[in-house]
């Protein structure tokens, strides 16, 4: 009896609303998206805005659309015939 299997290897996958939009409890996205409209706002009403992005910016992230990384697997399923892992990022 012969199986084949493959290996989808994914980056942090944020979902699409309503997911946590607290600036100082959600994950990076959710986050980042709170701070800048809220800077957009205040910049539209007239006040002077800025966004501050904690963190030495050394660290680099890698972020798949939850629709996106659907898709990437199910064609990693359909058509990718390797025993070596897919990097969905």
């Amino acid at each position: 009896m012969s199986s084949s299997w493959r290996s989808a290897l994914s980056v942090p996958i944020p979902s699409p609303p309503p997911c946590c939009f607290e600036p100082d409890t959600s994950h990076v996205i959710p986050a980042l998206t709170c701070k800048f409209l809220a800077a957009r706002e205040a910049a539209r009403a007239g006040c002077a805005s800025s966004v501050v992005v904690r963190g030495t910016g050394s660290p680099t992230r890698e972020f798949l659309y939850v629709e996106d990384a659907a898709e990437g697997i199910l064609l990693a399923t359909e058509h990718y015939n390797d025993s070596a892992p897919v990097n969905l990022g």
